[in-house]
């Protein structure tokens, strides 16, 4: 890499948790649908997600 990268601080900033969240929720991240269940299959092409697990051992 041509560049450097310095940290701000030591240590990050603690993470804002309520305890707040819901399970087996439907996600969408552009304009892909995600369900609880779906299997995601990615590599430097894409993704592909099924509802159920088509390459072997899941």
């Amino acid at each position: 890499m041509d560049f450097c990268v310095i940290a701000l601080g030591r240590a990050p900033k603690k993470s804002g948790k309520t305890g707040h969240g819901q399970l087996n929720a439907t996600l969408q991240f552009g304009h892909v649908t995600f369900r609880t269940g779906d299997y995601l299959y990615a590599d430097e092409d894409g993704i592909f997600i099924a509802d159920k697990a088509v390459y072997p051992g899941g």
